[in-house]
């Protein structure tokens, strides 16, 4: 049956199916018209529409690769991988037809005849565009997949070599000449590498779990933090207050410096004080605290100098004072400040100037997520699609964020 009036689509060929005017198993019928086919993909319905490029539609060439989808070598012994191989590579070629290579014709040209055939320097030309675009593999895989296609289909209508119709035959020595040799295969990097891990410690499969883990539990970590500051009454007063400020409006309400004690409105101060609080009712959030003192980040990564816990809370317990309000810098005992001893290495005598540096949650950070949850998020949606071969390539800079700063906070 042919349906030769109509340039049908996938849609089409699916309710011919459907109503039983196309017989699948009927090789001959998935040719749909001289320049359409019927070609099996992996996809829901399993099966798409392959049309000849547009300005060569009675070309020999074509014509025999669209009749290669309806013969037995391909629908009965191939798998749909093969399938889907063939028909990948078969319309990116149509395409080339179509987009570029037809378009340097008519440079020349002004105009293509109505009957044109499909010239051998299409393939160099293709191959060219390929490289251009594609990577080595793929360039590889394009050019001997279509040579395999006509030789295949030539020797299943023709026979011999010596049979073929010597256009078409044409092609195909161009494609024996043009194919390079199969890029020989490299054995993938172990990813340890680039995290000075030992390959014999973990494999990629573990590390790219054990990322996704971290990552997830350090979003789950943030966002309890998050909730249980933003769940103190003070907080939430204030937060409520700040309805309908953008993140840069809020930032600037929230500004860390405070020059003077009495300069700073009490709301300010309690605030500061429930904040801390809440950060010291957290290990992790303690431990992050102190690391945010310039002083104490020669200790990061040298596990022989972790800073003990307890040291950890007695640092931010000076920024309390006896009547539980913030102060900006530490509070010291005099000589007597036995509790002070193990600081005093990385801080000096109490009480000499260490000021506190800014929370680690403060302002937007309490309604918007911070930059390191956004970079978290990042790096677990990289796992879903890591490409190994670029992943030398890829920086910190190379992460891009979209983040709106004048998004208009709605609500708490």
């Amino acid at each position: 049956m042919s349906f030769a009036r109509k340039k049908l689509t996938r849609h089409d060929v699916i309710k011919l199916i459907e109503n039983r005017r196309v017989d699948m198993s009927n090789l001959s019928a998935r040719r749909l018209s001289a320049t359409q086919v019927i070609i099996e993909v992996n996809n829901k319905e399993g099966v798409d529409v392959l049309s000849a490029p547009s300005n060569y539609q009675n070309s020999k060439l074509i014509d025999l690769l669209l009749h290669s989808f309806t013969i037995p070598e391909y629908a009965l012994k191939n798998a749909i991988s093969e399938k889907q191989s063939r028909s990948k590579f078969t319309m990116n070629y149509f395409s080339f037809l179509d987009s570029y290579f037809e378009a340097s014709v008519q440079a020349g040209t002004n105009n293509i005849s109505k009957d044109a055939e499909v010239p051998p320097d299409s393939i160099s030309a293709w191959h060219q565009h390929l490289l251009k675009t594609r990577s080595e593999s793929y360039v590889w895989a394009s050019l001997n997949t279509l040579q395999k296609i006509l030789s295949r289909t030539l020797t299943y209508l023709h026979g011999k070599t010596s049979n073929w119709p010597e256009q078409v035959r044409a092609v195909w020595l161009a494609l024996k000449a043009t194919t390079p040799a199969k890029p020989a295969h490299e054995k993938t990097q172990p990813l340890g590498m680039y995290l000075n891990i030992p390959s014999d410690v973990f494999h990629n499969d573990e590390l790219y779990i054990g990322l996704r883990y971290g990552v997830i539990w350090l979003l789950q970590r943030l966002n309890t933090q998050r909730e249980k500051i933003v769940k103190n009454s003070l907080v939430s007063e204030i937060l409520q207050r700040n309805q309908g400020k953008t993140l840069n409006e809020f930032d600037s309400s929230f500004a860390w410096s405070i020059k003077k004690k009495t300069s700073a409105s009490p709301d300010r101060l309690n605030l500061l004080s429930e904040v801390l609080q809440c950060i010291q009712g957290d290990e992790l959030l303690t431990e992050w605290q102190c690391y945010s003192f310039k002083k104490l980040q020669p200790l990061l990564g040298r596990d022989d100098q972790i800073l003990p816990y307890k040291d950890q809370a007695e640092l931010l317990s000076r920024y309390i004072s006896e009547e539980g309000s913030f102060r900006m810098t530490a509070k010291g005992y005099g000589r007597n400040d036995t509790a002070w001893k193990p600081l005093k290495k990385w801080f000096g005598p109490a009480g000499s100037g260490n000021r506190m540096p800014r929370f680690v949650w403060w302002g937007s950070d309490l309604i918007s997520h911070m930059a390191l949850e956004r970079l978290l998020m990042v790096w677990l949606l990289a796992s879903e699609r890591a490409q190994r071969s670029g992943i030398e390539k890829l920086t910190l800079d190379a992460v891009c964020f979209s983040g709106d700063r004048e998004t208009v906070i709605k609500s708490v």
